[in-house]
């Protein structure tokens, strides 16, 4: 009596969670799984010499193999790059007879490649000289998918120093009291940073209003005249 052969498949456990390595990680912590790029790295671990494949929401990202520790690392490519938004990151580990693992535990990661959008103007609100330091004169606003931290850029080679922001609001204070005959007009350069490292820019002007002055020394000079001449 020949009993039929039977195909035994063994099923591995499945590998460590994906990892985002940190120079994929672009946001405030590297344990905060935030990046602006689309097409990020990751490492994990399984048996040595296993097959690695990598999923996103279960739409498959490539294969790796791991080296002779059971180390591997694999980088998204271009025709797999991630959307904007939330994924699931998954990997299976299949050895050299197509024996697979268990599915990892996943990995949640959030995508954001997209630059801040300033919607707030080119120009500051115009104040009259002599009208005192410390006045609000601009309020940036820009739109993001994620929370946005305002700053004045140093770098402009303008007159940044002359302001102070609120880096969460975007409210800027003119620091001096204005005088159009020492300077007319301001410029500064607002920049937006967001929480997954994305940056933009925008140029402001800030105009002095001219201001007829009374003079500051005024002396009436009184001369007498002799009716009789």
């Amino acid at each position: 009596d020949h009993s039929a052969p039977v195909d035994i498949k063994v099923l591995h456990p499945s590998p460590s969670i994906p990892n985002l390595i940190s120079t994929s990680d672009s946001g405030i912590s590297d344990a905060d799984d935030l990046c602006n790029d689309t097409t990020p790295s990751f490492n994990g671990t399984t048996n040595a010499g296993f097959s690695i494949e990598l999923f996103s929401d279960d739409v498959s990202l490539g294969s790796t193999t791991a080296d002779g520790s059971g180390n591997w690392s694999l980088t998204v490519a271009e025709p797999s790059a991630l959307t904007d938004g939330n994924h699931l990151i998954t990997a299976i580990a299949t050895d050299s007879a197509g024996n697979t693992s268990a599915i990892s535990d996943h990995l949640r990661i959030t995508v954001d490649a997209t630059v801040p959008i300033f919607t707030s103007g080119e120009s500051a609100r115009i104040i009259n000289e002599n009208s005192g330091p410390g006045q609000l004169i601009y309020t940036a606003v820009a739109s993001d998918a994620s929370q946005l931290m305002y700053s004045l850029k140093q770098t402009s080679n303008d007159d940044a120093a002359a302001f102070s922001i609120n880096a969460s609001t975007g409210e800027l204070k003119f620091s001096v009291d204005p005088d159009f005959e020492s300077q007319g007009v301001y410029h500064f350069t607002v920049y937006g940073l967001d929480s997954a490292g994305n940056s933009s820019e925008k140029k402001v002007a800030l105009a002095i209003n001219d201001i007829n002055e009374m003079p500051t020394d005024l002396r009436l000079s009184v001369t007498n005249f002799d009716e009789n001449i």
